[in-house]
């Protein structure tokens, strides 16, 4: 029997309505859009973990969708991710499961790409990680006349221990061996992990001698050598002796043009000395601690010591160390000899000029031999230079009388100012602490308050 024709086309329609929705409803939404989780800036030293990248990815009515393969990749800096693909979850988002920045400072990236749109970029700036090495970048292994700055500035570089240099990291120069000093010890590394020192002045020792760069538990060492200048000798010289020597036109220079000669010596223990110079009126003797840098006695003239008295003398209380007097011609034109001696074990009396080094200890007396106070009664004068910084600490033991114990800064002579005074009672003791705010000289007095007798000084540099 004949199936009538409007019946079978009404089938026909049903099938394919049928088909096409069932179509619709297994196609998935085509992804639209692609876009960062989180827009801040990332910022992490190298090596360590950052915010991993993730997206989300959104169709075009901004759902999110879910079944989306998103692949991710390290584009600059090196470091390692957790993985290199991953699918959307139910809120559209894809993470990298982790981020380890790379051993290389400065901008790291990572793209993360779903096929068919523009790719999402991720940046974190990696900065360098802690100091590891540091290393002298310029400025070793110079020479220079003892006294003298090196031509190149000392400079260390900074890295961590990836290579990358470390800038903003301070480092601290000092000197180790020959005295001498620096200046701008204290620099701070620039963008380029280097750090410079202000200048390196060579102590006046002869040889090998050393500054050192330190940034925390680091350290590099720079060496130099002082040389004598052309003419310029030192000898070394025996406490005790007697010494006939000649300025002449082999000898060093002062800028003045004075001619003198440096005579060297060690002592292993404490001593106190008298130092004899003979020879033309107006002559000048200077006597410094090499390892310090310092003049432990610096005495043109005074009315202890005047250049015209002959032979003229001095007297020095020296801590153990490496000691070099300078026997100055009194000018530019004067030759010829003199003599140089020296006597040891003397004593602190008023007799002539007295210095002493830091680090000392003595028992001497106020008598009749001392120097005679403003107020007129007897006092011992002992001459200290100090550079600025230094912390002193100053000990006075009054065995047999009650004392004053005055430091006083010792610039402009008599009219110098008391920077400390202090009574002390018989068989008491007191103690001045002082930091100098000044270089140059200071004075202590150990002065009677009434009769005479024994006391004991200890002059000490703190650290």
């Amino acid at each position: 029997m004949r199936v009538p024709a409007p019946r079978k086309i009404a089938v026909s329609m049903f099938v394919v309505l049928a088909a096409a929705c069932g179509s619709e409803s297994t196609s998935p939404p085509a992804p639209s859009s692609v876009r960062a989780t989180f827009s801040s800036a990332v910022t992490g030293t190298v090596g360590s973990v950052v915010a991993a990248p993730s997206v989300v990815v959104t169709g075009k009515n901004g759902a999110p969708i879910s079944g989306v393969a998103v692949a991710f990749a390290v584009t600059a800096g090196g470091g390692t991710l957790g993985h290199s693909s991953a699918t959307t979850d139910a809120t559209g988002t894809a993470s990298a499961g982790s981020w380890t920045l790379g051993t290389t400072a400065g901008t790291q990236t990572v793209d993360a790409t779903v096929q068919g749109l523009a790719a999402v970029r991720f940046s974190a700036t990696a900065t360098a990680a802690a100091a590891a090495t540091l290393v002298v970048a310029s400025g070793d292994q110079q020479q220079a006349n003892v006294g003298d700055a090196v031509t190149t500035v000392p400079a260390v570089l900074l890295k961590d221990a990836y290579g990358n240099v470390v800038a903003g990291a301070t480092v601290t120069f000092s000197v180790l061996t020959g005295g001498g000093a620096v200046t701008g010890a204290t620099a701070t590394t620039g963008a380029d992990g280097i750090a410079r020192a202000g200048g390196w002045t060579l102590g006046i020792a002869t040889g090998a001698q050393t500054l050192r760069a330190a940034a925390g538990t680091l350290s590099a060492t720079f060496t130099a050598t002082g040389k004598v200048p052309t003419g310029c000798t030192v000898t070394n010289y025996a406490l005790g002796a007697t010494l006939t020597l000649n300025w002449d036109a082999d000898d060093c220079t002062k800028t003045s043009g004075r001619r003198y000669d440096r005579l060297q010596f060690t002592t292993t223990a404490q001593q106190q000395v008298e130092a004899s110079v003979n020879g033309a009126n107006g002559r000048q003797l200077y006597l410094r601690d090499t390892a310090r840098d310092l003049y432990v006695g610096l005495q043109p003239s005074t009315a202890f010591s005047p250049t015209t008295q002959n032979p003229m003398k001095h007297k020095y209380v020296l801590a153990p160390g490496t000691y070099q007097y300078e026997t100055i011609a009194p000018d530019a034109n004067t030759t010829g000899a003199y003599t140089v001696s020296t006597v040891t074990g003397t004593k602190v009396d008023c007799d002539y000029i007295v210095f002493a080094s830091p680090n000392v200890q003595f028992t001497d007396s106020v008598s009749t031999n001392s120097c005679i106070g403003p107020t007129g009664g007897r006092e011992q004068w002992i001459n200290l230079q100090l550079k600025t910084g230094m912390k002193m600490r100053l000990t006075l033991s009054a065995t047999d009388f009650p004392a004053v114990f005055v430091l006083r800064d010792d610039r402009l002579g008599p009219a110098s100012p008391t920077l400390v005074a202090k009574n002390v009672a018989a068989g008491a003791t007191s103690v001045i602490d002082w930091t100098a705010t000044f270089d140059t000289w200071h004075e202590v007095i150990v002065a009677t308050l009434g009769g005479y007798g024994k006391y004991t000084l200890k002059i000490e540099q703190l650290p």
